[in-house]
Order: structure tokens, then sequence, then C-alpha cells
């Protein structure tokens, strides 16, 4: 990752995160598990401080609302 160039960088932690949550919910797990584990692995420094506060703002408006609800629905 770090050979990579900045806006490279983007675009194979998106795969890396792909990857890791279809392999945790073959697993059986949830794809959350593997999404977390993926970002684990991954060094902030990598990435543009700017770049990842925004995309941080837009996961907590959009992605964990859909998250919860989903997670919701299926509870019994």
């Amino acid at each position: 990752m770090a050979r990579l160039k900045e806006n490279d960088r983007w675009y194979a932690a998106l795969i890396w995160l792909v990857i890791c949550s279809f392999g945790s919910d073959w697993a059986g797990l949830h794809f959350m598990v593997g999404a977390f584990l993926a970002g684990v692995v991954m060094d902030a420094e990598w990435f543009d401080r700017d770049t990842l506060d925004t995309l941080f703002k837009h996961v907590l408006l959009i992605l964990m609302p859909v998250f919860f609800l989903s997670t919701g629905l299926r509870t019994k």
C-alpha cells in the first residue's frame, strides 16, 4: 500500500474492504466484521486526513443508518 500513489490507495482499500467483507460473510460472520478487520490492518497515515474525515462523515450519515435498519429488520 505504501508504494502505491495516493489516489490508487483508495481503490486498493475499497477492493480490500470488499474482499474482507465477502470473506467474513462466507465464513458465517457478518460482513461488518470483515469490514472492521480490513480497517484494522490499514494504516491511517496512508491516506490524506481531510479525505478520511470527509469519508467518515459520509459513512456516519448515510451507511450506518442503513446498516442498523437492515440489522433491526432481521431481528426476531
